[in-house]
């Protein structure tokens, strides 16, 4: 492959070659990496994870659950990189001795805060810059309305401080679809006595996604051509457009993120 350029100029030719070899390995999803670590915190037992995502953001996940109480390494797994072990504590993480920095990740604050709304105890989320402008009242909205205390700065910006405590189920219907916040409820729905409910105009059914595979112990739903979760069990039942949660325990399991 030929490439014609000239100092400065910022056209730059690309000639096609007349063959490709070589070997690419597609990383995991991103997205689907931070659900997993999530779910193997409040997991009773060990889970492990290949093609788990090497993004900063993923890792300010694992930071964050981290000093939440859970142990997580990385493993060498023959030839297979990105494999990553979590310690889950089960439902009733331990309280953070120190503010959980999700660093430049929305991902990390948003979802994480449905967990932290259902744990008996106040912690705090922090961020980078930029970050710390990014708007959370989409989550700290139906958060609220189960019971949860949330403080902000002004405008609903981090960091957030997060009184958790016990929590109600809801229906609640966003706005504007988003795969972040119907994460974020449906994890607070875990913790929440009863079934709660998401609905949205528009499939969006990231977490739906995560844990499809044989031999599931799950019970989740998640848009009109999701996959029925069982191996982690916290009974998420389906009806179309919606999706109901309800409280139980999780248990360990090995997973491969998928490449996408």
């Amino acid at each position: 492959m030929a490439v014609d350029s000239k100092l400065h100029d910022s056209n730059v030719i690309v000639r096609p070659a007349r063959s490709v070899r070589g070997v690419v390995r597609i990383p995991g999803d991103k997205s689907i990496s931070h659900r997993y670590a999530m779910l193997a915190a409040i997991a009773e037992g060990t889970s492990r994870f290949q093609n788990f995502s090497a993004a900063r953001d993923c890792a300010s996940t694992l930071d964050c659950i981290g000093k939440l109480g859970c142990e997580w390494k990385r493993l060498k797994d023959g030839n297979v990189d990105g494999v990553i072990e979590v310690r889950g504590v089960g439902p009733r993480l331990k309280a953070p001795a120190e503010m959980l920095d999700c660093g430049n990740s929305g991902s990390t604050m948003r979802m994480l805060s449905g967990i932290l709304a259902g744990q008996p105890f106040t912690s705090e989320l922090c961020g980078d810059e930029s970050l710390s402008r990014r708007p959370m009242a989409r989550i700290m909205t139906p958060l609220s309305e189960m019971g949860a205390r949330i403080e902000a700065a002004e405008g609903g910006q981090p960091p957030l401080k997060i009184h958790g405590g016990p929590l109600k189920p809801i229906h609640y219907r966003p706005e504007v679809a988003s795969a972040q916040v119907k994460s974020c409820v449906l994890f607070a729905g875990l913790f929440a006595g009863g079934e709660t409910v998401v609905e949205e105009k528009l499939r969006c059914g990231r977490l739906g996604r995560k844990l499809n595979g044989p031999g599931m112990h799950h019970g989740l739903w998640v848009g009109s051509g999701c996959v029925r979760l069982r191996r982690m069990s916290p009974a998420i039942s389906r009806v179309p457009r919606s999706f109901f949660v309800r409280r139980r325990c999780f248990r360990d399991h090995r997973l491969l993120c998928p490449r996408f």
